[in-house]
């Protein structure tokens, strides 16, 4: 195996990704691949596009309906090729909660959707500003599909997907990697400078554990749903539609597709055309729809020699939480005093005192100081 030991920089103005190495060129289109797996997904800001009372409200109701039309248009296409569309665990615990509003009809195509892996759920509950969080609440933090996967009866989400924040702090892969996280997915904000990294490869944290990840320049690993003017069409890792990248050497790629900041869902005839795209440029590649889990799965199955990559990727946005010193001394503080209350209660049921349960006021206190954590910091 290749061993890489490296800081990751930064630049602070384009230009290309650099190309795996032993990848095989074509003159139109890449050849290495066999088989593409398509994920569909939209970034999620909690807050910016809307204010943060209408957020949730908005994602129960406008842009889950809108996902369950695109849902039920798409049963007339092969299996292969119906829509799958996965969310944040945080944003998909809202979604599937009890709550004031919700119709009957609503609760049980959400309940048939969520079982049968017609939305789904990554590991991450949202976009993290990683340097803003303890280690304590990014661990917490993997709890929201934890739940919703046990209470599904579903298996544990293997994979996880940041967008928008250029680079996360060492930390992360060793939080992923110690939960049982076997890849995760970071897409660039568009304009941002972004990490001149080797494309696919193993992120070692502190501790040694290893995640494998794929960094992009964009949200996702292709365009198609992305607007044109957020793209570099010479980046040699980046596919166009469900095409393939490149400089993509491997046999499987995974066609991560991401809608704008809160956009919803793509079109069920959008995605269409770019599977119809496919079977004409590439005739006998197989490609479905599916999850990132099912990318890691499937080139794992025939592990690729892959370097490792051991180091920090500085947060260039992490001065603008300053913005807000009283909301993040608050945060400072807050952490240490969670942990000491949990202890102390423990302490005392120990010593056989009558005090009551802190588990639900604990497990609100750390998802609002996870949200504090959130890239938009809850909101904007």
């Amino acid at each position: 195996m290749i061993r890489l030991v490296l800081l990751m920089a930064l630049s602070n103005h384009p230009g290309k990704a650099l190309p795996q190495q032993g990848a095989e060129k074509d003159s139109a289109y890449n050849t290495n691949v066999v088989e593409i797996i398509v994920i569909c997904k939209t970034h999620f800001d909690i807050g910016y596009t809307h204010r943060v009372k209408d957020i949730v409200d908005y994602y129960r109701t406008t842009m889950i309906d809108n996902a369950i039309k695109i849902m039920d248009a798409s049963q007339d296409v092969p299996k292969e090729q119906q829509f799958a569309w996965t969310a944040p665990a945080w944003v998909m615990s809202k979604v599937l909660a009890d709550w004031d509003g919700q119709t009957l009809e609503r609760r049980d195509k959400l309940d048939r959707a969520f079982r049968s892996g017609k939305f789904l759920t990554h590991a991450m509950p949202f976009t993290t500003e990683t340097d803003a969080c303890e280690l304590e609440e990014l661990v917490r933090s993997l709890g929201f599909a934890s739940q919703l996967s046990r209470q599904y009866n579903l298996a544990l989400p293997i994979s996880a997907k940041v967008t928008d924040v250029p680079s996360h702090g060492g930390a992360l892969a060793t939080v992923l990697a110690q939960s049982g996280i076997k890849f995760i997915h970071i897409g660039c904000n568009w304009p941002s400078g972004y990490v001149r990294t080797l494309g696919l490869f193993w992120w070692e944290g502190p501790d040694g554990s290893r995640v494998l990840t794929y960094y992009s320049p964009i949200y996702g690993t292709c365009t198609g749903l992305y607007p044109k003017a957020w793209t570099s069409p010479s980046d040699p890792l980046v596919g166009e539609n469900l095409l393939p990248a490149a400089d993509w050497p491997y046999k499987i790629w995974p066609a991560i597709l991401v809608t704008p900041d809160n956009s919803g869902p793509p079109k069920a005839e959008q995605v269409n055309a770019m599977f119809r795209e496919v079977a004409e440029k590439l005739p006998g590649v197989k490609v479905r729809m599916g999850t990132m889990d099912d990318f890691v799965n499937a080139l794992l199955a025939d592990p690729p020699e892959l370097p490792v990559v051991k180091g920090e990727m500085p947060d260039t946005w992490i001065h603008g939480i300053m913005c807000d010193p009283g909301g993040i001394r608050l945060s400072r503080e807050v952490h240490s005093l969670l942990a000491s209350v949990e202890a102390l209660n423990t302490q005392l049921r120990i010593w056989g005192e009558d005090v009551p349960s802190i588990a639900s006021p604990i497990a609100l206190a750390y998802e609002k100081s996870i949200l504090y954590g959130e890239h938009t910091w809850g909101g904007s």
